[in-house]
């Protein structure tokens, strides 16, 4: 028996093709058979890193972690912590004024 193998489910397939494709809405049920024959299952509605207001906690916490490491080679840290910010509060904000404001600050120091 192989020890992987990826199936293709009609119904996500098709979720994903009516949303318009958003990559956003990137659908994936894993499933797990253990050696005992236990099975476990996750779906996973969004890909992993996606900000938004369904984001996990652990999820956020992987995004700041990757845009500070990035950031880091270029910014001071006060500087990045506000971009962070700035993103994470993208999805509610009532336009980009937060961002554009953090990312002009950097262009001026």
């Amino acid at each position: 028996m192989s020890k992987v193998s990826l199936v293709e489910d009609p119904v996500m397939t098709a979720e994903f093709l009516t949303s318009g494709r958003n990559v956003n809405r990137i659908p994936a049920l894993v499933t797990i058979e253990l050696v005992n024959g236990s099975t476990h299952r996750a779906l996973c509605t969004t890909p992993a890193g996606t900000p938004g207001p369904n984001t996990s906690d652990y999820e956020q916490l992987m995004f700041a972690r990757k845009h500070r490491t990035l950031l880091s080679t270029r910014f001071e840290l006060q500087a990045i912590n506000r971009i962070i910010e700035a993103i994470q509060h993208l999805p509610t904000a009532p336009d980009l004024q937060e961002l554009t404001d953090a990312l002009m600050d950097i262009n001026e120091s």
